[in-house]
């Protein structure tokens, strides 16, 4: 996922430049609704595949084979529906048919190379995990960038979807075929009902988190335009490479934490969020301040606008990371309700601050409705987390939580403390140094810490 979204980075300067505003609003719109579809027609299956790799930890080809096939099949399910309804489709999502019907064939492909990956770090190959995604997305974007510029159309916005789902039907069509020829499985009753009751009690948190990511889009898309809808999805676009690196670390150190649960070694996981948590803070707001010259790199002069919603989306980062880790006892426990409870009222309250607050403020009011959110979500993550460990460990306190309003505290002050820098060179120049000496003072301490990261990971 790091390097996808890394390319993704790259190459974004180069699509933003050889198409219009509008046309680049065209691929960030199709974004947000291919993020809603691969939930709705895999049925959210893909959530399931870590616990069932813990689960059946002796069968993991076969189970992962089996829950392919099931996903197919709800696919397949998926594509007739949106034939039966298309006229319906094409109103809600303003894109053709023929892009709607790739949305459910691109989902299943993502999800194949999605689980397939997860694979590879349970068995430890992550070398031929990398070589695979590196290969995959390198030849994907070139390909996208020649189809851009070569094939004639009228609106190269859905030559660029176009062309890059093809290129991931292709790809990620091995990756398919390969899991299937190793697990060599297409329906075992005990996997399929385990991942079907796991998943379907999963569908609403996952879905939810989707809308919470790209409702923004979608609904920028309604009130503002094509454009606007562009400008929010660059910013969007750089943010997610930091999200994507806390989202990795994350599930990089999710086995040491079921570990640690198990082992009841507590002190061991709060020191270690402590730690994470800090990370994953110090890089939000680094985001922030080097906003103007990473929006500079991605796009022209005319997305400026987009700058003022940079702080605020890198801020919803960190408190999307620190719910991933009040999540993993949920997880542990198998308490899935949890999520689809916590990330339903986020998603909602979202929409209706979205609905509320954009035609009146514009685009930039979404960043904020995001950040807010997911505040909310850790907040209610947390909540969840010490109910579990009232059910299951007596009652025991994990983590720091003084420590961690604190930081949260720290992270909400810079984040309004850099919007206004913007239009302050001196100010934001200060926050650079103070940002430069800090690295440099705690040069020996960050090394250290990173090492601890990196142990864990190969844990």
């Amino acid at each position: 996922m790091i390097i996808q979204n890394g390319i993704l980075f790259l190459i974004t300067p180069l699509y933003t430049r050889i198409l219009t505003d509008e046309e680049y609003g065209v691929f960030s719109v199709y974004q947000s609704w291919q993020q809603v579809f691969s939930i709705i027609a895999v049925l959210a299956l893909d959530r399931c595949i870590t616990v069932g790799f813990m689960k059946f930890q002796n069968q993991r080809k076969e189970f992962l084979s089996s829950v392919q096939a099931l996903m197919t099949l709800f696919v397949f399910i998926c594509i007739v529906l949106t034939c039966i309804f298309r006229d319906f489709f094409v109103k809600l999502t303003n894109l053709p048919i023929y892009i709607i019907l790739t949305m459910s064939i691109v989902a299943l492909m993502n999800n194949a190379l999605a689980n397939w990956s997860w694979l590879q770090r349970y068995n430890y190959s992550y070398i031929k995990l990398a070589v695979v995604t590196v290969f995959s997305t390198a030849v994907m974007q070139a390909a996208t960038i020649l189809a851009i510029i070569f094939l004639p159309s009228e609106n190269k916005g859905n030559v660029l979807v176009m062309s890059m789902s093809v290129m991931r039907l292709l790809l990620y069509g091995v990756i398919f075929g390969s899991v299937f020829f190793n697990g060599k499985l297409i329906y075992k009753k005990e996997y399929w009902k385990f991942a079907f009751s796991y998943s379907i009690t999963v569908v609403p948190h996952a879905l939810a988190q989707i809308i919470l990511n790209s409702s923004d889009r979608i609904m920028i898309d309604k009130f503002c335009g094509r454009s606007d809808a562009a400008y929010y999805g660059v910013t969007y676009s750089a943010v997610m490479v930091l999200n994507t690196v806390m989202i990795s670390v994350s599930s990089a150190v999710q086995p040491w934490f079921f570990e640690k649960i198990k082992q009841k070694d507590f002190v061991s996981i709060k020191s270690q969020t402590n730690i994470l948590l800090l990370m994953s803070a110090c890089l939000s707001v680094g985001v922030s301040i080097f906003a103007p010259e990473i929006l500079g790199i991605m796009a022209p002069l005319s997305y400026r606008a987009a700058l003022w919603v940079f702080p605020s989306v890198a801020a919803s980062v960190f408190f999307n990371s620190m719910y991933l880790y009040f999540a993993n006892f949920e997880s542990y426990y198998e308490k899935p309700f949890y999520f689809s409870i916590a990330t339903t009222v986020g998603a909602i309250i979202n929409i209706v601050l979205n609905y509320i607050l954009i035609p009146i403020l514009g685009f930039v009011a979404a960043g904020y409705t995001t950040l807010f959110c997911y505040i909310l979500f850790a907040a209610m993550h947390y909540f969840f987390m010490r109910k579990v460990c009232l059910e299951k460990l007596g009652g025991v306190k994990v983590f720091d939580i003084k420590r961690i309003l604190g930081l949260s505290f720290v992270v909400l002050v810079l984040t309004f403390g850099v919007t206004i820098s913007y239009g302050f060179m001196n100010i934001r120049y200060m926050f650079i140094t103070v940002g430069l000496l800090f690295l440099i003072i705690k040069h020996k301490f960050i090394k250290k810490e990173v090492e601890k990261i990196i142990k864990i990971k190969e844990y």
